[in-house]
């Protein structure tokens, strides 16, 4: 009878353990979770500030392409008068 019940009281140990172990891997988990969570968070935050910032350069790439028309309308003339100037 007393090997029987030390056969319990060993499964019963077990069962504690195992019930230890469980809680800690729940704690991991939650912490996992929390962790998670706040990555989401950072990376909405990334994604809202691409997109800020995606505005900017579309409206400073056309603002760009007139300035380099500009440039470029400039040069031409330039290269004009003085092709003009030295014909003569």
């Amino acid at each position: 009878m007393e090997a029987r019940f030390d056969r319990l009281e060993q499964k019963l140990d077990k069962l504690a353990d195992a019930m230890v172990k469980l809680t800690e891997h729940s704690v991991r988990i939650e912490g996992q979770d929390k962790r998670l969570d706040s990555h989401s968070e950072r990376i909405d935050t990334i994604v809202k500030e691409v997109a800020v910032i995606s505005k900017a350069v579309q409206s400073n790439t056309g603002t760009s392409r007139i300035a380099e028309r500009i440039i470029f309308i400039i040069l031409a003339a330039a290269a004009s008068t003085i092709a003009y100037s030295m014909r003569g």
